[in-house]
Order: C-alpha cells, then sequence, then structure tokens
C-alpha cells in the first residue's frame, strides 16, 4: 500500500483576471487580480494603487502544513482577508486552498515569499518556497 500524504506539488499558474474598470460616472473601480502560486514558482504582476490581489496557494491542511510568508507585510500592502477553501467538499481530509487576499495601497515595487511548512516547526532550507513580485503603479 503506498502512503499517499506526501506534500503537494502541483503546477504552478498565474491567473490575472481583472482589469481597471471605469463606471459610467468615470471614476476607476478598483480591479481584483487573482494569482495562483506553487512551491517552487516565482511569479510577477502589476497592479494599481487600490487593486485587491487574490493569492490562492495549494495546501494539504491534514499534514499540518501551511503556507506562511517570510516577513511582514510591506506598507503599501494591506491584508485584507485570510481564508481556507476546500478543493472537494465532499472530501475529508482533502487538498484546500490558502487563500490571502492583500490590497495595494501605495505605487512601488514590492516582494512576498511564503514558505510550505508546519507552523511549530523551525524553518529549514529545504522548505518548499514562493515568490510573488508586484509592482504598483
Amino acid at each position: 500500500m503506498r502512503n499517499n500524504c506526501r506534500m503537494m506539488r502541483p503546477l504552478f499558474f498565474l491567473v490575472v483576471t481583472g482589469l481597471t474598470l471605469t463606471s459610467t460616472a468615470g471614476l476607476a473601480i478598483p480591479a481584483e487580480f487573482q494569482v495562483e502560486l506553487s512551491d517552487g514558482q516565482d511569479a510577477r504582476i502589476t497592479v494599481r494603487s487600490g487593486d485587491v490581489i487574490s493569492l490562492t496557494l495549494p495546501i494539504q491542511a491534514v499534514t499540518g502544513h501551511t503556507w506562511i510568508m517570510s516577513a511582514p507585510l510591506p506598507a503599501g500592502l494591506e491584508l485584507v482577508a485570510q481564508r481556507r477553501e476546500p478543493v472537494d467538499a465532499g472530501r475529508v481530509g482533502g487538498p484546500q486552498r490558502q487563500i490571502e487576499q492583500l490590497r495595494a495601497n501605495r505605487p512601488g515595487r514590492y516582494a512576498l515569499a511564503f514558505f510550505y511548512r508546519r507552523p511549530w516547526l523551525a524553518p529549514e532550507l529545504s522548505d518548499p518556497v514562493a515568490k510573488l513580485a508586484i509592482t504598483v503603479d
């Protein structure tokens, strides 16, 4: 019998769904950008000030692993929400999505790194990492 409790290594996807829209009154409506990251991947996106970035990171929560940001959020980015969602609601202990929603508040360049590890253990050099470079215009 094979052990199915190995760490997930899903494929990398960078999906940007969202454009800055203009309302009928001529005001810019902030867009929401969706980005899916996984370990070993680097991604870059460009957004406008006020836009929301929704990062989706795959997790296998039953193993105790979670994505942990390597450093505090830069001052130009604000955490809007954090949540987890099951990939398959009918499967107990199945894969989940960790979703981090950030608002870009200030123009600049920002680098984020997330480590996939168990929070109660000391970080290791071999911990999987996902990186996102954000340029805010």
